[in-house]
């Protein structure tokens, strides 16, 4: 099922951030949305997690089994990647596969230090990580590579395209050259 956006409004007190919004988002498609700062990106995905509600109008066919990544990492701070990633996913996965995405992603020598003392750019991958081995429907993702610098940052998006499949992927960005590179349906704020 499409997500869709009928006649949504959303207002924070006096500032009207959505007004009669109406949108359709295809089901199982990667999806770049982008605007200038203060637009709604972010308050797109957080109706979308029901983490605030519209004033006015719907949204349906969002899947209610949801992995995020918010523009702050969210991470268990005295918890390893491992760990970290381990809280999200099904019973039947095994370690061995956690360690081989975080591997991937260029965190073999931290796997078992607490993420409170990984970089900033590591434990942004533990959480990008995390998203894409939650036993998820959807990923939502806000600014995902911010702070990871060119390299691993195309790495980074390499990972999200290969382990998406085919699950819906919504990911906001201000960086025209990543939502180039992901290559998904464009919708501009």
């Amino acid at each position: 099922m499409d997500i869709l956006f009928e006649k949504v409004s959303k207002r924070f007190g006096d500032k009207t951030i959505f007004s009669d919004l109406s949108l359709r988002i295809s089901k199982g498609s990667l999806t770049v949305i982008m605007g200038p700062s203060g637009c709604g990106k972010t308050t797109l995905l957080n109706l979308m997690m029901r983490l605030i509600e519209p004033d006015d109008g719907e949204i349906t066919g969002v899947p209610s089994r949801k992995a995020a990544v918010f523009q702050e990492d969210r991470l268990c701070e005295t918890f390893n990647a491992v760990a970290n990633v381990r809280m999200v996913c099904s019973k039947g996965l095994n370690d061995s596969i956690i360690i081989s995405h975080l591997v991937q992603l260029g965190l073999s020598e931290r796997l078992t230090v607490p993420v409170k003392n990984l970089s900033g750019g590591m434990r942004r991958r533990v959480a990008i990580a995390r998203a894409m081995l939650a036993d998820a429907d959807i990923i939502l993702m806000d600014e995902p590579f911010k702070g990871l610098d060119d390299k691993l940052k195309f790495e980074t998006m390499d990972y999200v395209k290969k382990f998406r499949n085919q699950r819906s992927l919504i990911m906001v960005t201000h960086d025209r050259e990543e939502s180039q590179y992901m290559d998904g349906e464009l919708i501009i704020l």
